[in-house]
């Protein structure tokens, strides 16, 4: 993103042959991006335990004596049961397998159309004033609770409809906030860097940005229970400006990103955007190398 703090830098990842997914699921995670070494697992024993057991079956050959005398057992157990399921329902779902993560990504390459509603009418931001009446970020994210690939693109998109909503007019930050895993508290900072130059009285200018899929097999994995996927994006931002709050401008040059793993998070019953310091952190890997947000969630960092 754009930092109002510091010099804007772009990470890109522009391999010239992009590894399949086989040679990127048998390598494991530590061939997404530098620094990442876990080991691709399947789904684990606790993560099974979780799944929805099955309601037995009535035994279609028991006599009818033996069906009148076990009356009072079997509704005992038909509750039993019911309950069970009942609990099982409102468990959050669990990833199956890998591939199940990915199933049906071919329909989504392409430029991620970004979700806002109008609440009056849209006014550029200038040397002398933020912008005004910015689309506000549809909050709902449909399928976010769901452990598919349309879950984590929804939720992706939603994502990118917050930030860019949140450069232009900090106030929204929160919803941005709000799909980053409250755990990866440096991608939170960063938004909150946003935040903080509104609050002061600076904004950032006008600017123009374009962001798709790229069509390149995104990359499933699950570990303990959680859901990983990996989608690679391309993004291109025009030049700007943050006007700062002491009064003067700081020139942003234009960002191009090619190519780059952006990592969604299946836990907690539902997608989250994170870094790729963070999924380090969270399979027990070790820090990111470089120091930085690995991936980066946006122009310049965010």
């Amino acid at each position: 993103m754009f930092s109002p703090s510091s010099s804007a830098r772009s990470n890109t990842v522009s391999p010239s042959a992009p590894p399949t997914r086989r040679t990127l699921l048998l390598g494991g995670l530590a061939t997404l991006t530098a620094g990442c070494a876990a080991k691709v697992h399947p789904l684990s024993e606790e993560a099974k335990r979780k799944l929805p057991s099955a309601s037995p079956s009535a035994s279609a050959s028991a006599s009818p004596a033996a069906s009148t005398s076990a009356a009072p057992s079997s509704a005992a157990t038909n509750d039993a049961t019911s309950e069970t399921n009942d609990a099982n329902a409102d468990a959050p779902r669990v990833p199956e397998s890998e591939d199940a993560l990915i199933k049906g990504w071919e329909k989504y390459p392409g430029p991620l159309k970004l979700t806002g509603q109008y609440t009056g009418e849209y006014q550029p931001a200038t040397s002398s004033a933020p912008a005004q009446n910015v689309p506000k970020p549809l909050k709902t994210v449909p399928h976010r609770d769901e452990p598919t690939f349309e879950g984590a693109y929804e939720t992706l998109r939603a994502y990118y409809s917050a930030l860019i909503t949140t450069l232009k007019d900090g106030h929204y930050a929160s919803q941005a906030v709000e799909l980053i895993h409250p755990e990866d508290r440096s991608a939170i900072a960063e938004i909150n860097e946003v935040k903080e130059l509104y609050e002061q009285k600076g904004w950032y200018m006008e600017f123009t940005c374009s962001i798709s899929m790229q069509k390149t097999e995104p990359v499933g994995a699950v570990k303990d229970g959680d859901g990983y996927v990996v989608i690679y994006v391309d993004a291109e931002y025009s030049a700007t400006a943050v006007h700062q709050p002491d009064g003067t401008e700081r020139k942003v040059p234009a960002i191009t990103q090619n190519s780059t793993p952006h990592v969604m998070l299946f836990a907690e019953g539902k997608w989250w955007r994170i870094s790729v310091p963070y999924m380090n952190e969270r399979l027990g890997t070790g820090s990111d190398s470089s120091g930085s947000s690995g991936d980066s969630h946006g122009p310049a960092g965010v």
